[in-house]
């Protein structure tokens, strides 16, 4: 659970506060409502928070915060 503590407390910074709910491993990464600035500093604070390098390819199948705890949790060791 701490990865997915860890990374609540992440997206928390990002989302907006108007449309904040805690997102579930089924909330797609659309409807967190980050514009594509915000998604990338989302992903560079993953990467420095869990000591990982993020590809491009990794981003493109990206669709789900489920997908984002599967890559950390497949990553951070």
């Amino acid at each position: 659970m701490i990865i997915e503590d860890e990374l609540e407390s992440i997206f928390e910074k990002y989302i907006p506060a108007t449309s904040y709910r805690k997102p579930t491993p089924e909330t797609l990464l659309a409807d967190l409502g980050v514009d594509s600035l915000g998604f990338i500093e989302l992903i560079a604070d993953i990467e420095s928070v869990f000591n990982l390098n993020i590809t491009n390819e990794d981003i493109d199948k990206l669709k789900t915060v489920g997908d984002v705890i599967k890559l950390v949790s497949g990553r951070a060791g």
